[in-house]
């Protein structure tokens, strides 16, 4: 089996600008995760980096210069993508859609849907099935086979539209950026590293960033960072050398929590701490310990919640975090 689905649906969005424009802002962001990264991991590169796909003003003139016919396409595509999302809740699961739906483009989507196609499909994604048994479970379910390469190619495209997820800025988010603005500090030539030592960051994961479930109100929500579990008082240490911006303590929201400049327009925030170390103008280098890990405001365990903020905006800390060694 050729990806074939994927290759022609990115390949069409490298070579006609217009479809690419299209593809890439309409329904409210449904079409930009899969699309997006599929299109830059195939060579657009910077050109599609640097378009805004998420302002109204974009969204606003995609769907001024679309004809019916391509309405149509896009909207069957994005019920397509729902249909997915609902069946996923349907069954119960706890799969990224992201990442089904991307899978789905690579396998089935020129297969006729009916009662039962994305029903069968999301079994496949049955909770605690790896990535090589939901493989074995498409291959059974439908009769694709895949090679090695096949099935790592389709794995990266999950990376990277899992990563490519958007939050919107919340408040303190915004309040960084307006802190920063302003700011001539030049970003820090250091990359980025983990915040603990002695732990494997990723392995630590507990909630994603993006669409998660919320703990306390079990509905959907968006969750701007990331969530590392770890023993109480588990030493914090800052991912990047910069200047603590603020310290702070809010007892149903962040708890005690901080955030550093790094320059350029870059922060990282360390909430939910049982303790603090270091004081607002405080330098600070990747071997200073700034905080303890705790479970102080709105946390219902022991854990850090760590944000990356650029131009006052949370992304997600993978795209940063991932490639960091520990010191």
């Amino acid at each position: 089996m050729a990806i074939s689905v994927a290759a022609k649906v990115a390949l069409t969005v490298v070579k006609d600008k217009k479809l690419r424009k299209i593809v890439g802002g309409i329904i409210l962001g449904i079409i930009i995760v899969i699309v997006a990264p599929i299109a830059i991991l195939l060579g657009v590169g910077d050109a599609a980096s640097s378009i805004d796909w998420n302002s109204p003003e974009m969204q606003q003139h995609l769907m001024d210069n679309m004809t019916d016919e391509e309405r149509a396409k896009l909207q069957a595509f994005a019920d397509t993508m729902q249909a997915i999302e609902d069946e996923i809740t349907a069954q119960g699961l706890t799969i990224e859609p992201i990442k089904a739906q991307v899978i789905f483009l690579c396998v089935l989507y020129d297969r006729e849907p009916d009662a039962e196609l994305y029903t069968d499909f999301i079994s496949c994604f049955a909770d605690g099935a790896d990535d090589e048994t939901v493989f074995t479970n498409l291959t059974d379910t439908f009769g694709v086979s895949f090679t090695a390469e096949e099935k790592e190619k389709i794995l990266l495209l999950c990376e990277k539209a899992v990563e490519s997820q958007t939050v919107p800025p919340g408040a303190i988010h915004i309040e960084i950026g307006e802190m920063l603005a302003g700011d001539t500090t030049p970003v820090s030539a250091e990359i980025f590293t983990t915040p603990f030592r002695d732990l494997d960051w990723q392995a630590c994961i507990t909630s994603e960033y993006g669409k998660r479930i919320d703990p306390f109100t079990g509905e959907e929500a968006l969750h701007s960072g990331l969530d590392l579990i770890a023993d109480l008082g588990t030493p914090i240490y800052p991912v990047k050398p910069g200047t603590v911006l603020f310290v702070r303590y809010s007892e149903n929201g962040w708890g005690h929590h901080l955030a550093i400049n790094h320059g350029g327009g870059q922060a990282s925030l360390y909430a939910h701490c049982s303790e603090i170390f270091v004081a607002e103008g405080d330098e600070v280098d990747i071997d200073t310990i700034i905080a303890a890990v705790g479970s102080s405001g709105r946390s219902t365990a022991a854990h850090l919640h760590i944000d990356i903020v650029i131009d006052g905006k949370p992304v997600n800390p993978k795209r940063f975090l991932k490639e960091a060694e520990t010191p």
